[in-house]
C-alpha cells in the first residue's frame, strides 16, 4: 500500500482516487454481513475428535449459508450503489452507463469475497496459515501493487473494479482446490443441514453485531462524507486514515 497508493493517486488524481476508494470500501464493509458464521465454522472445523464427514456437513452447510448472505448482501449493495448515485455529491460527473457497469463489478465482488470467507475457514481451522494468507496475497496484491501497475495505461474507473475483481475470483478458485484436497476431491457443493446450521448460528450471531459494528465505524464515515462533500475530499480523509489503520495493524501484530 506504501508503494501502491500514491501511484494510483498520481495516476488517477484526487477526484478519481476518492471516488474509487469509495466503491472499493463497500467490499470489507459488506464482508461483515456475514452472521458471524465465519468465526463458528472455523471451530467446528477444529475440533480433533470430529471425523470428516462431521467437519464435512458443517463446511457444507456454511457454504450453504455464505451463499445465501452473499446473494442477499450483494442485492442489498447493488441498491446501496444506485442511492449512491443519485444522491451523494461525490459521483456527480459519472455517467449512469459507466454506473451500471461498476455496480455490477462491485456487487460480483462481494459475492465472491463473502464466499471466500467460507473457503479460508478450512485452511485456518488446519492451521494452514501459508494458504490463508492467499488471499491477502492475490486478492491484496490485486488492489494495491498490480492496480499501481494498471493506472500506467488506463484511469476508467470500472476497467480498474473489473481488473480487481479477477484477483478475487483467482483467490476463490485457489482455495477451492485446497477443499477438494482435502476432502479427497469429492463434490463440494453447499447443503444445508439443519442441525448444523443451528449450532453454527447460535455461536455465530454472538459475535456479528461486534464485527458489523467494528467495520461501520471504520467505513461510515467515507460515506458520510462522500454524500454531502467532494470525491477529493474523500481522498483527504481516507488516505491518513488507511495509513493509521495500517500502522495499528502492524503494531498489533
Amino acid at each position: 500500500s506504501l508503494i501502491s497508493v500514491p501511484l494510483i493517486l498520481a495516476k488517477l488524481g484526487e477526484k478519481d482516487f476518492g471516488i474509487l476508494l469509495l466503491f472499493t470500501s463497500l467490499v470489507p464493509l459488506a464482508s461483515t454481513l456475514d452472521l458471524g458464521i465465519s468465526s463458528a465454522l472455523i471451530r467446528q472445523l477444529s475440533l480433533p475428535d470430529k471425523d470428516q464427514d462431521y467437519k464435512k456437513r458443517y463446511w457444507q452447510t456454511g457454504l450453504w449459508v455464505y451463499a445465501v448472505t452473499g446473494i442477499i448482501t450483494a442485492i442489498i449493495f447493488s441498491i446501496l450503489i444506485f442511492l449512491m448515485y443519485f444522491y451523494a455529491v461525490a459521483l456527480r460527473g459519472i455517467s449512469f452507463s459507466d454506473l451500471v457497469a461498476i455496480n455490477l463489478f462491485v456487487t460480483l465482488t462481494i459475492f465472491v469475497n463473502h464466499f471466500c470467507s467460507a473457503l479460508m475457514a478450512l485452511p485456518q481451522a488446519d492451521q494452514r496459515f501459508d494458504v490463508y494468507n492467499l488471499r491477502t496475497m492475490i486478492s491484496g496484491s490485486g488492489n494495491t501493487i498490480f492496480t499501481a501497475l494498471l493506472v500506467l495505461f488506463t484511469n476508467d474507473i470500472k476497467t480498474i473494479v473489473f481488473f480487481q475483481m479477477i484477483f478475487y475470483f483467482l483467490t476463490i478458485i485457489s482455495l477451492y482446490r485446497y477443499a477438494q484436497r482435502k476432502f479427497h476431491h469429492q463434490t463440494l457443493s453447499p447443503s444445508l443441514h439443519l442441525d448444523e446450521l443451528k449450532n453454527i448460528l447460535g455461536y455465530g450471531l454472538k459475535n456479528f453485531v461486534g464485527n458489523l459494528a467494528n467495520q461501520i465505524n471504520l467505513q461510515a464515515s467515507k460515506y458520510v462524507i462522500g454524500g454531502m462533500l467532494s470525491a477529493e475530499a474523500i481522498t483527504y480523509f481516507g488516505i491518513p486514515q488507511s495509513i493509521v489503520m495500517k500502522a495499528a495493524g502492524g503494531i498489533s501484530q
